[in-house]
């Protein structure tokens, strides 16, 4: 028996209940009756989780009393929490038989403007297929032969095309941020005002600098597996040069800089810089900044009435930055972190002296230490084949 603080609450519960639950059967229709909504199975359960589950066990917790167990006279529950776990697993069990039946037969309706998001087409025939405008994101076309047909339009953003055929394939004005096309065969492929932000072309075959200048977007496509591009350009921290670099023109400033670590690798830092910055192999890097390891910058001591004392630290950086193709020395940036926390008013006694060491340059700061020597805006030159 469930047992409300008062009449009140058990009313604001069920009304509020009611109304999640009523919630929670529209989305799960709306994501089977509308295929384009793209609310797939693991979304469906995680929204009757947010929505359903957890807001009606927090009103169990906070309208009810805690009422004697069935079998145990020692030990108190709370009964209402099973209204709630029971309509979410009917909602569950509900979703998951409509979204697997959905699925199947949706994946089946191959045509133009189709929905086919995160249908599994690995290595099926969709030659000389009309395909265009078609929901395809995150679909699986690996290995599939899709030669001659027509994904102009499509949304193909985080799709898998890898070591696929897309010989003669029309992919004017698609969406294919994030998709995955190493390997892939572009032969003759019509790239028109596709967008390519975020994907992975490597070693892909049949693609030309002409297709690639006709794209409408390409910040941090990668044409070069990251390990070749590094592989390649660490010598420049050296000075050394790369002859195969793209050129650096200093009145428009740089349009794609590498991030090296002391060690040679990437820096944590690339992870947060424009994508534009990135650059897509080592033949369109135009600049190298060089990272020094972080060397400690006093500040002063902290000392106490017992003798104890122990020192505070910052932290400060070098960053070379020079020009792959010609191994100069462009710019020396030096960078000093944030201070280091202030002297506690008292220590624990007999406690081990340690140094009170502030961070590194964080990725912000050194942005911003880099942008000065990055291209203002207005167009980019398009990148060019490795």
């Amino acid at each position: 028996m469930i047992e409300f603080k008062n009449r009140v609450v058990k009313i604001i519960f069920y009304v509020i209940f009611s109304l999640l639950t009523l919630l929670s059967v529209f989305v799960v229709y709306t994501a089977f009756a509308q295929p384009s909504s793209m609310m797939g199975l693991p979304y469906l359960i995680f929204f009757l989780v947010v929505f359903l589950l957890l807001p009606s066990l927090l009103m169990i917790r906070l309208f009810t009393n805690p009422t004697p167990h069935k079998t145990r006279a020692d030990k108190q529950t709370r009964a209402g929490k099973w209204i709630p776990i029971s309509t979410f697993l009917v909602l569950g069990v509900l979703a998951t038989v409509l979204m697997t039946t959905l699925k199947g037969s949706r994946c089946e309706a191959v045509g133009p403007e189709a929905a086919l998001w995160d249908c599994d087409f690995a290595g099926a025939d969709l030659s000389n297929m009309d395909l265009h405008g078609s929901d395809m994101s995150h679909i699986d076309l690996s290995s599939a032969d899709l030669s001659g047909s027509d994904l102009s339009g499509g949304d193909l953003s985080g799709a898998d095309l890898s070591s696929s055929v897309l010989v003669g394939a029309n992919i004017s004005d698609a969406e294919l941020s994030n998709a995955k096309l190493d390997g892939a065969d572009l032969s003759d492929a019509i790239l028109d005002g596709a967008s390519l932000k975020l994907a992975s072309l490597i070693g892909v075959t049949g693609l030309t600098d002409e297709s690639l200048a006709n794209l409408a977007e390409w910040d941090g496509m990668l044409l070069q597996s990251e390990e070749e591009i590094y592989a390649q350009l660490r010598q420049v921290c050296e000075g050394m040069s790369v002859e195969s670099a793209a050129e650096y023109d200093p009145f428009q400033g740089a349009t794609s800089i590498l991030l090296i670590t002391d060690e040679g690798e990437r820096h944590p830092t690339t992870a947060s810089v424009p994508g534009f910055w990135r650059p897509e192999s080592a033949s369109n890097t135009e600049l190298v900044a060089c990272f020094s390891e972080p060397s400690r910058v006093a500040w002063s001591t902290c000392t106490y009435d017992d003798g104890t004392s122990f020192d505070r630290y910052s932290q400060r950086i070098e960053i070379s930055v020079f020009i792959a193709r010609t191994g100069e020395l462009l710019d020396m940036i030096t960078l000093e972190g944030p201070s280091p926390r202030t002297c506690p008013e008292e220590i624990i006694a007999g406690s081990e002296p340690r140094d009170y060491l502030g961070d590194a340059p964080y990725g912000a700061q050194i942005i911003d230490a880099l942008t000065l020597l990055m291209h203002e805006g207005g167009d980019l030159h398009p990148p060019r084949l490795p």
